[in-house]
């Protein structure tokens, strides 16, 4: 097995790196100093990581969000109504998922060891996917609409398995149109 790190050190450096430390005029770069999309708690996980570069402030947005208030933007009436019923009787009217505390935590699974590859040589962890597939169901069961459920994962391997699984929850998908990336694998879980 040749060793590509010995011969290339510039390996071990992601392209996004690379293009930060060469930013010229043509490739610009700007730091982030306010984020949209992540509520409070979860932006607290990284925030201390570019306080020496910047203090990235939350927008009020994050802040006030409930949850399946983009549901609530884009949905028929009806469906507006029953789910609206759901967020009321929520002890936390919508701010929390009913009992799920804290809403940020890292969730150390008993037995948990990687599981063999689905995508080519990419991680994969059938108990973890079996753990998400079981929250996203409680999720669900809550009466959380799946436009407002994310999962992400930085491994395609995890992803797939994570889809896989996830295709045999009802209502787990509203719809086909699935992204990929940093905001995790659809808008439509």
């Amino acid at each position: 097995w040749f060793n590509l790190e010995k011969t290339h050190t510039s390996i071990k450096i992601s392209l996004f790196e690379r293009l930060v430390e060469s930013a010229s005029e043509i490739v610009p770069c700007h730091v982030l100093e306010e984020q949209r999309r992540m509520r409070p708690e979860i932006s607290d996980l990284t925030r201390e990581h570019y306080a020496d570069v910047v203090h990235i402030q939350d927008n009020k947005c994050t802040v006030k969000q409930r949850i399946g208030d983009v549901f609530m933007n884009t949905t028929q009436k009806q469906e507006k109504d029953n789910f609206e019923l759901c967020r009321r009787a929520w002890s936390s009217h919508g701010k929390l998922v009913p009992g799920v505390v804290p809403q940020v935590f890292f969730w150390a699974l008993q037995g948990n060891r990687e599981s063999r590859p689905v995508a080519g040589l990419s991680a994969c962890n059938e108990g973890e996917a079996n753990a998400v597939v079981s929250l996203v169901r409680w999720h669900l069961t809550c009466g959380v609409p799946p436009s407002a459920i994310s999962v992400i994962s930085p491994y395609k391997g995890q992803t797939k398995l994570i889809m896989r699984k996830l295709r045999n929850v009802p209502g787990a998908f509203e719809s086909q149109s699935l992204t990929k990336g940093g905001k995790g694998f659809g808008k439509a879980h």
